[in-house]
């Protein structure tokens, strides 16, 4: 699973730091399939994003894209990855809500394709970080993508 926090702060306890760590839209996490997480949202508005991958997916990558035995190897345990400005782009591009317009499914479909391809590609190349137990200021075929804020319905989408 991917987490990206878009708005205030998230706090991601695993198994590998049960004491919690913040994240905000500095970084984003990545918590490895079949590992116990829990999630808490700081004090004041929060959003984030979550993208759940299965195997099949994460294989049809490596297939069709490119190995991922580095994002394999750097995603053993729960990784913190510092979020460049292309994943805030995209992750902006993804919760767009155009409403109606002509072709805005396809063009959801694809932002969030691209976000969870480059998400990848920031495990395998970008700037690792170290978890921070205090709070610090303030698609492709078969993946889940869900927005999350506090006091409402979490939207999802599905492919």
């Amino acid at each position: 699973m991917f987490i990206l926090p878009s708005h205030g702060t998230v706090e991601l306890k695993h198994e590998d730091q049960r004491e919690g760590t913040w994240l905000s839209q500095d970084r984003f996490a990545v918590v490895p399939q079949n590992r116990a997480h829990e999630t808490r949202a700081g004090i004041g508005a929060h959003r984030h994003v979550a993208i759940y991958v299965t195997g099949a997916i994460l294989r049809r990558l490596d297939r069709e894209i490119g190995s991922l035995s580095e994002f394999h190897r750097r995603t053993r345990t729960t990784a913190l990855v510092r979020r460049t400005a292309t994943v805030r782009a995209l992750q902006a591009l993804s919760l767009r809500n155009d409403g109606g317009a002509y072709g805005n499914s396809g063009v959801k479909h694809s932002v969030s394709s691209a976000l969870l391809v480059q998400c990848i590609a920031e495990v395998m190349a970008g700037e690792m970080m170290p978890g921070e137990p205090e709070p610090s200021s303030g698609c492709v075929d078969g993946t889940r993508w869900a927005s999350r804020s506090p006091g409402r319905a979490g939207a999802e989408w599905r492919q």
